[in-house]
């Protein structure tokens, strides 16, 4: 919803990248969705919330199970202790079938049934906060393995500049226009930028890794990523007051806290209920025989409207003084969570419009450093400048385009915070 969000018109990377999920497809595209759809596939956080959701909806059923009746049986053997050893005569057998209906519980069953439901919305929401948060990691690590790509690619590009200064350098020390100092400062600028390049590339590789663990692919998948340019368009930024109306309706934490809530509201009401009678109807058929031949079995049946209930129960008190401090403790939370929204919107936002600055700023400096570098090596091919001047208008170009992508992957990544904080996307 949000990745088009900006105060200017700005044109900056649209992310794709290309996988190869085994050694033999080194051409397997993996697209960012594809990438959100293999983690959502692998990745055990959501299995596990996606598993506690299955595990509410059984509990679900056995609440709503628990109106219907139940249907019990019992089967067994006599032996009759008398003076006398026991014979075939002292030994019989014993059996019924029981069904019973309960016909009202004091609202017991209807408030587990409600406590039920509260129990799997709580579920539902873990899921959405889980399967969220996980779509907010692999951006974030999509994002940062474009970055480091790009950062690589700007070290390389130095490198192979000062490399190309060098070889300049030593041409003119073979025709006498230039010293031995001058070859060894060259040779000395180029070889300091060799570390820069190495770590790039380490970072890459870290980079890879950690979005391949994240989504659950081989580590030693060889990934790549392709650019394209795509244009976004300028969007006014929702004021804080309506990201915090977005984020105070949509954010799973604070569904699952009214849910809470309604719980410990239910179990109040369950505990009074203690002292509500119970009225059921049992019917039984049952037989009882001193001897094994069943013409001798003397079958009967019995019909009981019954009644029981609590005169007294030293535990609801306790149990309900407990519910009503869960009360207390949970509207403490949502207070609490509620700041803390606040200060994580106020934050992203900031975010987003440090990443934009950042990028117009960057994106200015990039012309300026590549016409001073340009500059700079002509004024050395007229004998104007030096070897270190060559280096600075470098290592300018170098921090512009550095500062450039780092804006966007920080814009991006802030636009996918912004997501996660609003709770908008599903």
């Amino acid at each position: 919803m949000f990745r088009k969000i900006a105060l200017i018109t700005l044109t900056v990377l649209c992310i794709g990248s290309a996988a190869a999920l085994a050694a033999d497809q080194p051409n397997n595209i993996l697209t960012l969705e594809k990438a959100l759809k293999l983690a959502y596939q692998n990745s055990p956080s959501l299995q596990a919330a996606s598993q506690k959701v299955a595990i509410a909806r059984e509990e679900l059923r056995k609440a709503e199970a628990a109106f219907k009746p139940s249907v019990d049986y019992n089967l067994g053997l006599l032996k009759y202790d008398g003076e006398q050893p026991l014979t075939q005569s002292d030994e019989g057998a014993s059996g019924s079938i029981t069904a019973t209906w309960p016909l009202y519980t004091g609202n017991k069953l209807e408030l587990a049934l409600q406590i039920s439901k509260a129990q799997l919305n709580i579920a539902l929401e873990n899921e959405r906060q889980v399967k969220q948060k996980l779509t907010y990691n692999v951006k974030e690590a999509y994002y940062r393995v474009w970055m480091a790509e790009e950062l690589l690619k700007v070290a390389q590009s130095s490198y192979a500049n000062l490399d190309q200064h060098l070889n300049k350098v030593k041409q003119l020390y073979n025709v006498g226009n230039a010293s031995k100092y001058d070859v060894l400062q060259a040779e000395v600028q180029k070889e300091s930028l060799k570390p820069q390049v190495i770590k790039a590339e380490n970072n890459v590789t870290l980079a890879k890794l950690a979005l391949a663990t994240l989504i659950g692919i081989d580590k030693n998948s060889t990934l790549t990523v392709e650019h394209r340019e795509t244009e976004i368009q300028p969007n006014p930024l929702p004021s804080t007051s309506q990201l915090m109306d977005l984020a105070f309706s949509h954010r799973s934490e604070l569904k699952q806290l009214k849910y809470q809530s309604e719980i410990a509201n239910y179990q109040v009401q369950l505990a009074s209920s203690e002292y509500k009678p119970n009225v059921y109807v049992s019917g039984s058929y049952g037989f009882e025989s001193s001897k094994w031949s069943p013409d001798s079995w003397d079958p009967q049946f019995k019909l009981i409207l019954g009644v029981q209930g609590n005169f007294y129960k030293a535990t609801i008190k306790p149990e309900t003084d407990i519910a009503k401090g869960q009360l207390e403790l949970l509207a403490i939370q949502e207070r609490d969570l509620k700041d803390a929204i606040h200060l994580e919107v106020e934050q992203v936002v900031q975010s987003i419009l440090e990443s934009i600055e950042s990028i117009k700023a960057n994106q200015a400096n990039i012309e300026l450093a590549k016409e001073s570098l340009r500059m700079t090596q002509a004024r050395y091919d007229a004998g104007m400048a030096t070897t270190m001047d060559i280096t600075d208008a470098q290592l300018a170009l170098d921090k512009a385009l550095t500062g450039y992508y780092q804006g966007i992957a920080d814009y991006l990544t802030a636009c996918a915070k912004l997501d996660l904080v609003t709770a908008v996307n599903k």
